[in-house]
């Protein structure tokens, strides 16, 4: 935080053509961000651009891996990693829960939420749902149309889900092509993180 507060400091009085600049010029009905602000946002950019896709691809080789036709599929023919992509956002997503500010008050089934309560979604258990999908505790690619919460809904969509679909497909097709005998040789070990889920070590024999 320290290394972001001295970097817009400097933008504020050297600006170029970067994000930070962007940021600190953006303005609307006379409101601009504050430095903490834009600290926020950083730090915001920087995890969910690194950290969530890593965990999606790590996520990805761990279920092909516990399914190894899987794997083998996908170094046979390469177009079956958005299918692969997909499923793992369902079955594995590496962004387990959200929060949203309830800004009205509303009923969710019989539960009253007053205007300003802060709500934590469970996006892993609503993709476990029996009720929307057949064989929910499953790990299939093949079945068909997939539908997920990952990259969340409406005005809160994920902006980066594009990318991170692509490097997820380029990289576990370059992983399975490159690797196409690769073994789990371990029991994986989770980082201790609520929100995201991903790998500390994934032990593999290739």
């Amino acid at each position: 935080r320290g290394y972001l507060r001295d970097l817009i400091e400097e933008r504020r009085s050297s600006p170029g053509e970067d994000l930070i600049s962007a940021l600190i010029a953006a303005e609307e009905d006379g409101d601009q961000l504050t430095s903490e602000e834009i600290v926020a946002t950083c730090n915001l950019l920087l995890i969910a651009g690194h950290e969530t896709t890593v965990n999606l691809i790590a996520n990805a080789a761990l279920a092909m891996l516990r399914h190894p036709q899987h794997w083998a599929a996908l170094a046979a023919d390469p177009s079956r990693a958005s299918a692969i992509v997909e499923e793992t956002l369902r079955f594995d997503p590496p962004v387990q829960l959200t929060s949203r500010v309830a800004v009205e008050d509303i009923y969710i089934g019989d539960v009253a939420v007053p205007k300003g309560d802060i709500m934590m979604l469970l996006l892993a258990a609503a993709q476990r749902d029996p009720r929307m999908y057949d064989r929910p505790g499953e790990f299939d690619p093949d079945r068909g149309v997939i539908k997920h919460l990952a990259f969340g809904k409406g005005p809160h969509f994920c902006l980066g889900a594009p990318l991170a679909r692509l490097e997820a497909s380029v990289a576990l097709s370059a992983l399975a092509a490159r690797f196409p005998n690769a073994q789990l040789a371990g029991e994986p070990v989770y980082k201790p993180n609520l929100t995201l889920r991903g790998l500390a070590t994934l032990p593999v024999t290739v």
